[in-house]
């Protein structure tokens, strides 16, 4: 197997300019392999001419051939590493025995063990290159080949961190390193990717069928633990492939299609591998750029608000309205806002996503000529950072909303707060007259208790609680329980997802007092 680095290119070079100073010549260079040592890759001597230049290049697959060649003189530096020394003499003639004793003088110097080069692990840039060469000598062959690349990575690597420190973390990496190693076939390239993951390039020629049987090889090496310094430790690894050139034609196409596999891979469980699809692509490319695309939709105003009608049970009539934010991607459409606000929150933009929604909602809001209650949803970070009831204080100074219409909503689905930071934020915003609901009650994890203890004012039923009404007995005494509950609390309770007049019925009938969903019709955008 060969690494280039730039060590290794610094080495080539000054072992050039120390072979020009001996032949007294400029017309010298290095050939060695290539990852399918099917050809020769040249370094020349820096002020070698193009003549010269053109002369190796036309020479790389059969570089032999150039010992036939006038005034070229081939000196082996590495046989085991097919590293080639060319030289071609400016007077035409072969070199003289001075000058080749010399030069033969130097190679032994390079071969003893003092000298003996250590070649390091390839790491990401170095990857990417040979990536990027051995697509570059396919394209040079009359018959197009294929070749796998497969990206793997361990997925307890944080959890050793954690529990084992990074030495102990690194010695697991260079373990795995040296099982897969051993197992490579021939004319592999393997190197790392950063981040704990690394690369294999498959030999040219290998099929989908044999790069997968190298996967399996691979999977197998996690049935054995990795003892050290004591510790046993299990592991496995996710990893993502894909084909050349059906899954990409270029380095970073082919390297796109084989992150997105292995992101799937990961997103799944990890511990086993997944092939590139199209369709896999498109959706991590399309996630990729998602952050950036977000961030721009909401400096420049992209973003809209669509209006879910809350209706009184008992009178039948709109009583507010809930706003929920919505964005048309440009060449995507409509995203899903489960997907763009679960990347906002990773990223940490969800505050500007939540401060345009509010800010918005509150705005058009305070335009009706009714006073429908305005109800908008929050992310916990807010409450975490202790910055929502300022931030509502400031929203409504601007917008001119009366705060009794204004409804925040927190989602059970979310992990909220510390108990003391949760309490003081949500009574601080209390204390500006605006009203607290809790969202998805009964999907999360909220306890009972603090339905007690916090100034909550309303419970928003989370959707599986009515889907099943009419029609699982057990489903309905569990509505009948939270209803009374709710009663007994003194909390408002809304029922999400009604979508039929069985639902409505017996929601009215057992206490409810408002509810929202499609059978009083679809959020709309307001106008």
């Amino acid at each position: 197997m060969s690494f280039r680095t730039d060590q290794d290119r610094q080495f080539y070079l000054s072992l050039l300019r120390l072979v020009s100073t001996l032949a007294e010549t400029t017309e010298c260079a290095i050939l060695y392999p290539r990852l399918d040592i099917s050809s020769k890759r040249i370094t020349p001597h820096p002020d070698a001419s193009f003549d010269f230049q053109t002369l190796l290049a036309q020479f790389s697959v059969a570089p032999d051939a150039l010992a036939r060649e006038p005034g070229i003189t081939l000196f082996p530096i590495s046989p085991e590493r097919c590293e080639l020394i060319v030289i071609r003499h400016h007077s035409g003639q072969a070199l003289t025995v001075h000058i080749q004793s010399a030069l033969k003088d130097l190679i032994h110097l390079l071969r003893s063990p003092s000298a003996h080069r250590k070649r390091p692990f390839a790491n990401r840039a170095a990857s990417y290159e040979a990536l990027s060469e051995h697509i570059e000598q396919i394209s040079y062959q009359s018959r197009k080949n294929h070749f796998g690349t497969i990206l793997l990575a361990l997925d307890q690597l944080h959890h050793i961190n954690h529990n084992h420190g990074w030495d102990i973390a690194d010695k697991v990496l260079n373990t795995l390193i040296s099982r897969i190693q051993d197992l490579l076939p021939k004319d592999s390239f393997f190197g790392g990717f950063g981040g704990g993951q690394f690369i294999i390039i498959t030999p040219t020629g290998t099929s989908a069928i044999g790069t997968q049987h190298l996967i399996n090889a691979v999977q197998h090496l996690t049935t054995d633990p990795i003892v050290l310094d004591g510790h046993s430790i299990s592991f496995t690894l996710s990893m993502g492939w894909s084909i050349f050139p059906e899954d990409g034609n270029t380095s970073d196409t082919l390297l796109l299609s084989t992150t997105a596999a292995l992101t799937q891979a990961q997103m799944t469980g990890g511990g086993h591998n997944t092939r590139a699809t199209t369709e896999l692509t498109q959706r991590y490319h399309a996630s990729k750029t998602l952050e950036q695309d977000l961030s721009y939709a909401i400096t420049t105003n992209a973003l809209f608000l669509r209006w879910m009608p809350i209706i009184d049970l008992k009178t039948h009539k709109i009583i507010g309205r809930e706003a929920l934010l919505r964005w048309n991607r440009p060449h995507f459409g409509e995203v899903s806002p489960l997907l763009f606000i679960q990347n906002a929150e990773k990223n940490g933009l969800i505050e500007q996503l939540d401060r345009w929604a509010l800010r918005e909602a509150c705005s058009v809001g305070s335009q009706w000529n009714t006073t429908h209650r305005v109800c908008v949803n929050i992310s916990p970070t807010w409450i975490i950072n202790e910055r929502l009831s300022h931030t509502v204080s400031t929203v409504l100074e601007e917008t001119g909303l009366a705060p009794q219409r204004l409804q925040i909503e927190i989602s059970e689905r979310s992990a909220l707060a510390p108990e003391h930071i949760l309490f003081r934020e949500l009574a601080r915003v209390r204390a500006l007259g605006v009203r607290i609901a809790l969202d998805n009650f009964g999907s999360g994890s909220a306890s009972l208790e603090r339905l007690r203890t916090y100034p909550i004012d309303q419970l928003k039923l989370d959707r599986i609680f009515v889907e099943r009404l009419h029609e699982d007995d057990r489903a309905d005494d569990v509505m009948r329980c939270i209803l009374r509950l709710g009663q007994m609390l003194n909390l408002s309770i809304c029922a999400k997802g009604v979508e039929t007049e069985q639902q409505f019925s017996f929601l009215d009938s057992h206490g409810c007092l408002e509810a929202q969903g499609f059978l009083f019709g679809p959020p709309a955008i307001l106008t």
